[in-house]
């Protein structure tokens, strides 16, 4: 049983390395190079990360399927991935010094994000999966006013 259980964090931790790996990549391609020519309001978003959004677009799809199922290792790694991609957002947005409401949106779903681990580390699936539908509308209100 032992056994299983470092196997189990062993694969969790190699998996958060994976993915901060990914995240770190994500934010040098960014960082060097601006190809798009996005505005919103006056305001230039040309070089956020879309890979990093379209991503995390792609684990808040799933991560309630993931819940409903019991799958507690990928609902981790899920809200970890959008609890990473969510810093790097609020970062992003600090940094352009125009969206006070875009930081505070991307600090709410890192709140969200953080209780859905925290319900999954006591198996609290209905919790998991509540506070993924507050980390879904987190995004959502950003998307609804800065998503090109």
């Amino acid at each position: 049983m032992q056994n299983s259980i470092e196997k189990f964090v062993d694969t969790l931790a190699a998996r958060r390395i994976r993915i901060h790996r990914v995240l770190a990549v994500a934010v040098a391609v960014t960082v060097l190079t601006l190809t798009s020519t996005t505005t919103l309001a006056g305001r230039d978003y040309s070089d956020i990360d879309t890979d990093l959004m379209r991503m995390m677009d792609d684990t808040i799809k799933s991560l309630e399927p993931y819940l409903s199922a019991r799958n507690a290792a990928a609902g981790v790694e899920g809200a970890q991935l959008l609890q990473d991609g969510l810093k790097w957002t609020e970062d992003y947005f600090v940094a352009q010094g125009t969206a006070p409401d875009a930081v505070q949106l991307a600090q709410e779903g890192q709140r969200h994000a953080s209780a859905v681990l925290k319900a999954l580390a006591s198996q609290d699936f209905s919790g998991a999966i509540e506070a993924t539908r507050q980390t879904q509308k987190a995004c959502r209100n950003c998307h609804d006013i800065y998503k090109p």
